[in-house]
């Protein structure tokens, strides 16, 4: 019904369905998914019990890195690490894990050695524990930070999404009159599932997700015309909110506002800690780089943090080596790390 020809537009009748399905989306959170504030003080420790493999999905729900869980479990004592001269990555198992880890870990590390004393880091052996630990990790966390009664995010992020495919059709339809129908599908609703995901990479400093939600948003508005800019503009703002409201899950529980505020204070501690401390936890404990370090980049500040050590020398690692000389500076050690 748009164009200078059409005798009645029904450009107000898209705005109305934008407009009452942002809104639908907004009623929703309200009522099922809207949380307790949460209280992200700076803090020394990790979050309690949690292991670094499990703070990218705490923090935002991002990928659990089974990579970082195995240089966890090596700096507890229960592996160690090679790298050959030809670049292989050799797990050693040191002693069996008990009952002081969680049966999901211990089921895990039985089945990274299944019953030798060797692994292969680039074996298939390690591929399917490391697919088996990223899918039954989101299911052992849900049930523990979120309250029963929470809605569905994707609830949410559906209704502003086809929102948002709703203000680009009408875009497009102005644009590209006879194709006005793809730019629905093609166009609004992964740009704005693109602009949620960005949201949540700013933790984790996913570059690439960020430049995707980025040109997105700027597509979103140059594609908007004179008519429609209020409804994109509106569609682009809940779409940021959305991913802003959704970053960290559904409706949080106790437990899961403490564990959530917990892992977002500890990156920040991790991103604000100075030198004069660095040097203060060194003499502490000689180990404190290699210990913090995976948990450091899991969060994605495994390199900035080495950064934080600058010329400081290290004793030897106590789980890690490789064939060649290790440096003993921090930002050296984690290049070849």
């Amino acid at each position: 019904f748009s164009g200078t020809r059409a005798k009645w537009s029904a450009d107000w009748v898209a705005a109305a369905f934008v407009l009452l399905l942002i809104a639908l989306a907004l009623v929703y959170w309200a009522l099922t998914l809207r949380s307790g504030r949460l209280r992200a003080s700076a803090r020394m420790l990790p979050p309690d019990s949690v292991q670094p493999g499990d703070v990218p999905y705490l923090l935002c729900r991002g990928r659990m890195n089974f990579n970082m869980l195995v240089c966890h479990w090596a700096s507890l004592g229960y592996l160690s690490m090679f790298v050959n001269e030809k670049g292989n990555v050799i797990l050693r198992r040191r002693i069996d894990m008990g009952n002081e880890r969680r049966k999901m870990e211990c089921r895990l590390f039985e089945a990274l050695f299944a019953g030798n004393d060797l692994c292969d880091g680039a074996s298939l052996r390690y591929k399917r524990t490391a697919a088996k630990a990223i899918e039954q990790t989101p299911r052992y966390w849900v049930r523990r930070l979120y309250d029963r009664s929470s809605g569905n995010i994707y609830v949410m992020q559906g209704l502003c999404a086809i929102a948002t495919g709703i203000a680009m059709l009408l875009s497009m339809s102005v644009i590209l009159p006879v194709m006005g129908a793809r730019g629905f599908v093609l166009f609004g609703i992964p740009m704005s599932l693109l602009v949620q995901r960005a949201v949540r990479a700013v933790y984790l400093r996913e570059y690439l997700w960020l430049a995707l939600g980025g040109v997105s948003a700027l597509a979103m508005l140059i594609l908007s015309g004179p008519g429609d800019a209020l409804t994109m503009l509106a569609s682009l703002a809940a779409s940021v909110f959305t991913g802003w409201q959704t970053m960290h899950g559904g409706k949080r529980s106790a437990l899961g506002n403490q564990l959530i505020g917990q892992t977002a204070g500890f990156r920040k501690y991790l991103f604000r800690v100075s030198g004069s401390h660095i040097e203060t936890q060194l003499r502490r404990d000689p180990q404190y780089f290699y210990k913090m370090l995976p948990y450091a980049e899991a969060l994605g500040l495994g390199a900035q943090f080495a950064g934080k050590f600058a010329d400081t020398g290290l004793e030897a690692c106590d789980w890690y080596d490789e064939a060649k000389e290790l440096p003993h500076q921090a930002s050296g050690f984690y290049s070849r790390w």
